[in-house]
């Protein structure tokens, strides 16, 4: 009778071993932005066109050039070692009035990304690829949790 070998297993070397589709790296790639999935009537927005196009189309115009990584690391206006202006929100860091606002998102999307526009205001999210998709406008930063309110 014959004896069975062991058969030795083959190292497949990180870069040849498929990768998560959920994974997509869009460090390198431009800021992009859209309207598509937003939530105009849940979440009231102002109605002056003028302040719309300066505060709003502008601000999103200016992180068109420049990549993910740079939006996600960007610290200024806060106080050293308090993380970036631009960050994913997690649902046990969301507060009741947001978790109401986004409902089945938040179960789809598992968190949401805060992109700052001043001091207080926010646009609130979801990222697909390198495409944020404005979810709504929070110009009291009622979105997050925050220990010093």
């Amino acid at each position: 009778m014959s004896r069975k070998r062991g058969r030795s297993k083959e190292r497949i070397p990180e870069k040849c071993k498929p990768q998560n589709r959920n994974t997509f790296s869009r460090a390198g790639e431009k800021f992009k932005w859209s309207f598509d999935k937003c939530l105009w009537g849940k979440v009231p927005w102002r109605k002056d066109i003028h302040w719309f196009a300066d505060e709003i189309i502008s601000k999103l115009k200016h992180y068109e050039d420049i990549t993910w990584n740079e939006v996600e690391s960007a610290s200024g206006g806060k106080a050293q070692g308090n993380g970036s202006n631009n960050h994913f929100l997690t649902p046990d860091a969301l507060t009741r009035e947001a978790i109401k606002i986004l409902g089945d998102i938040i179960r789809d999307y598992e968190k949401v990304f805060s992109l700052r526009l001043t001091n207080v205001e926010r646009l609130i999210g979801v990222v697909e690829g390198a495409v944020f998709y404005i979810l709504y406008y929070d110009d009291r930063h009622f979105t997050a949790k925050n220990s010093k309110r």
